[in-house]
């Protein structure tokens, strides 16, 4: 997945093998960094990327 792009929701609820509801969750409690674009929201790229990066690094921690 290129991660300099904007995704959608659809796309990285596909990439993580979630449920968009999830991604939806995530946005809404500000724990996913997203961008309102009208009724719809987009996720950047690289802030995806960071945000997986943190998870990663709250998982080796035992989180």
């Amino acid at each position: 997945m290129k991660y300099s792009s904007i995704l959608t929701v659809e796309e990285v609820a596909n990439h993580l093998k979630v449920s968009t509801k999830t991604i939806y969750r995530l946005i809404e409690r500000k724990e996913l960094p997203a961008i309102r674009v009208s009724r719809m929201y987009r996720i950047d790229g690289e802030d995806f990327k960071l945000w997986l990066d943190e998870q990663k690094g709250f998982r080796l921690r035992g989180g």
